[in-house]
């Protein structure tokens, strides 16, 4: 599935299955639930910090966010700094 929010504040919760989640702008809480899913912050050209190992999103459309349960990070065409997890 493909979850989109607003420009308002979201909470948006994958459940079951593999998803793409994308929050928008506002201070989301973006749960990916069970499966394989991708956090969506392509659109975003100002730069975003995503850390999966600790669940810590910021700048740009990322801040404020509140991240879990995701394995994927799409970014955008800022300086993104993205930090994974050390898998299984």
């Amino acid at each position: 599935d493909t979850l989109t929010g607003t420009s308002g504040v979201n909470v948006i919760d994958g459940g079951g299955g593999d998803d793409t989640i994308e929050g928008g702008a506002g201070a989301d809480t973006l749960t990916g639930g069970t499966g394989t899913d991708t956090l969506d912050y392509s659109a975003d050209t100002t730069g975003v910090t995503i850390n999966l190992t600790t669940n810590s999103a910021s700048g740009g459309d990322a801040t404020g966010d509140t991240i879990s349960g995701s394995e994927n990070v799409t970014s955008g065409l800022g300086a993104d700094t993205l930090t994974g997890t050390s898998g299984v």
